[in-house]
């Protein structure tokens, strides 16, 4: 995706990409190997050791708590993920998450949702950061998905910002802000 003076400055193009895309052809290509074994719908409970030998239990929805002995340990969360809190905690980094009172917003739309609109229709072509705000807006999927994403003051703060869990949202605390 040409994007001004990126070629120019560091030689390469400005590429757009979404973590699903590695992740997933990472999976695609371990699952050729059978000895590996993947634990999907999971989630870590306690991290014993994060050393040479990466030892912690996990558990899935309604199954008892197993524990998994490893060589490598790879864990895919965010900025609330348990993992993460976990590791750094391993590390001596604090690791809480701190409310910034900011709500950020995701908003994706099908090459079907914007098929009708085709100066809509363009977008899916390209990329943008806003300017002296955050949004970035980006396809995704073979350009299948347009994702937007974008940030501003929270009027509507989480009860608890540290919880793992993702909340939906109408667009009316988004066009108050």
């Amino acid at each position: 995706m040409e994007s001004g003076c990126i070629r120019e400055e560091y030689g390469d193009p400005h590429m757009v990409g979404h973590r699903s895309s590695p992740t997933q052809g990472l999976y695609n290509k371990c699952k050729k190997y059978p000895d590996l074994k993947f634990h999907c719908g999971t989630s870590v409970d306690e991290v014993r050791d994060l050393s040479s030998k990466p030892s912690f239990t996990i558990s899935s929805r309604g199954a008892e708590m197993e524990r998994v002995d490893c060589d490598v340990f790879l864990a895919c969360g965010g900025i609330k993920s348990r993992m993460r809190e976990m590791m750094l905690r391993d590390w001596g980094v604090d690791a809480e998450v701190v409310d910034s009172e900011q709500a950020a917003y995701r908003i994706l739309l099908t090459r079907e949702q914007m098929e009708d609109d085709l100066d809509f229709l363009e977008l899916i072509d390209t990329s943008g950061i806003g300017d002296h705000r955050h949004i970035i807006a980006y396809p995704i999927s073979c350009k299948r998905i347009y994702n937007i994403s974008t940030t501003q003051p929270d009027i509507n703060p989480a009860i608890s910002p540290s919880k793992t869990y993702t909340t939906k949202e109408s667009e009316t605390p988004c066009s108050k802000a």
